[in-house]
């Protein structure tokens, strides 16, 4: 079926291009014959003008309107006008009645070049005619006219030759579009779609061989890219249901031996305190989870954001992060390259970048040692605003220095549930980075620890 309609096509395409063509063809053959009658006829006309005028000047003046009005010529107009425009005679009217002619353009032209032809509406008779004037010896002007046929009226007069030419031109196509068809079509039919690139076919189809085996290797990556995502979609799900599960365990345990009053009054206080601290772990992770959500939208940074300090960012963050700096006693440096405002200028959202470097800095904070360091570099290089938080803690394996941005990876899953953390800190950290036309990697810092470097693109103020 789908070979039938593509060769009702192919059929019908190739004749109405013949059809076209004919059409086309005929009308230029028609133009260049009406080019060819008007050439004609001019030079024609021109020629008995001449011979006209010839006569004339071997007669006196005074004999010139008996003499032009002598001659047989039924079929031509003749006129005689003196050197001032004055008509002496015309065959088809009364010349005393008629205007001034040396408004026109054949008399002008033969007054200037000698001999003039010219085609326009006759005012007189009310045809179009083509016009010669002869400039006399003496200064008159002879000038012969003869009706010519227009375009539509010469069209006419070949219509008959030319409807039996096209009609020969239709069935012409026909039978040609016909067997064109059949040869074009049928090579299709060893194209094998499951293996396209096998088989007896056209030198020329090659390309679209090509194009149906590169588009079924397309289709065939892009189910599995469909079936990772998918996987890792029900993964992404996964993990949130088991990070949730602990805290909600926790809590639900906690609540119902107070309800029960199976707790000292005495440690009311403390399992309050156990559940609170559970019930802001969910929080922050349906918070990441939303935050990376949102991220995956690509609909949080717009191509109209405004310019954000990174430096007062990185300041505010440190702010809210003091109390943990100060429980584990860090020494901290913040801003050390940072000389001049303008060189940590950046476009994007402010609550996101503020998010990316929080994220970092309490990264670093739960991983370093008590009375360890942690640091915030923030410099301009060329068009890239550099941000790096380095500590001193354990470090990133290199093996897991890609995999580290991944949700929910850990690298030591029981140091990680020590240190708290919803997995998904650094996840937000790549993809913020990435929102924001930037990127983020992971390096050694010089204390040993883990230097993690943001590159955005720089703003200018």
């Amino acid at each position: 079926m789908a070979r039938k309609n593509l060769s009702r096509r192919l059929f019908l395409e190739l004749f109405l291009f013949a059809v076209a063509a004919a059409l086309v063809i005929a009308t230029i053959i028609t133009a260049v014959c009406y080019q060819t009658y008007e050439r004609d006829m001019s030079d024609s006309l021109l020629d008995r003008t001449e011979a006209v005028a010839a006569s004339l000047d071997a007669v006196d003046a005074d004999y010139r309107v008996r003499d032009l009005g002598g001659l047989a010529m039924s079929d031509v107009r003749s006129t005689l006008v003196d050197p001032d425009g004055v008509v002496l005679y015309d065959s088809e009217a009364d010349a005393s009645t008629m205007e001034n002619h040396n408004g026109r353009p054949e008399i002008e032209g033969a007054r200037t070049e000698g001999s003039s032809v010219s085609s326009r509406q006759s005012a007189t008779v009310g045809e179009d005619l083509m016009f010669a004037a002869v400039k006399l010896d003496d200064g008159q002007v002879v000038r012969l006219g003869e009706v010519k046929r227009s375009f539509p009226a010469f069209v006419s007069s070949m219509l008959p030759a030319l409807l039996l030419g096209t009609a020969v031109e239709f069935v012409v196509a026909y039978l040609i579009a016909r067997m064109l068809v059949s040869s074009i079509v049928k090579p299709f039919d060893a194209i094998d779609l499951k293996h396209p690139s096998v088989g007896s076919y056209y030198e020329e189809m090659q390309p679209l061989v090509d194009r149906i085996d590169e588009q079924r290797r397309q289709l065939v990556k892009s189910n599995e890219e469909l079936r990772r995502a998918a996987n890792l979609r029900r993964e992404f799900t996964g993990n949130v249901s088991h990070e949730m599960k602990t805290p909600l365990q926790v809590i639900g345990g906690y609540a119902e031996l107070m309800e029960n009053g199976m707790v000292p009054p005495g440690d009311v206080k403390h399992f309050a305190g156990l559940i609170l601290a559970e019930s802001r772990t969910m929080r922050s992770l349906v918070d990441d989870v939303l935050t990376l959500s949102h991220l995956d939208e690509g609909n949080m940074v717009g191509d109209d954001a405004p310019l954000v300090d990174l430096s007062q960012v990185a300041i505010r963050v440190s702010v809210r992060l003091r109390p943990q700096f100060e429980e584990k006693h860090l020494s901290t440096q913040l801003l050390e390259e940072s000389k001049h405002p303008e060189e940590a200028l950046v476009r994007g959202n402010e609550a996101l970048l503020e998010q990316l470097v929080y994220n970092l800095l309490d990264n670093a904070a739960r991983y370093s040692v008590d009375g360890g360091r942690v640091r915030v570099r923030i410099a301009r290089s060329g068009d890239t605003v550099v941000l790096a938080v380095d500590d001193d803690g354990p470090g990133v394996p290199k093996e897991y220095r890609e995999r580290i941005f991944e949700r929910f990876f850990r690298v030591d899953e029981s140091r990680s549930r020590e240190t708290g953390g919803t997995g998904l800190g650094l996840a937000i950290v790549k993809h913020a980075a990435e929102a924001h036309g930037g990127t983020v990697h992971v390096e050694e810092s010089e204390w040993g620890g883990a230097s993690f470097v943001v590159e955005l693109p720089a703003a200018v103020a």
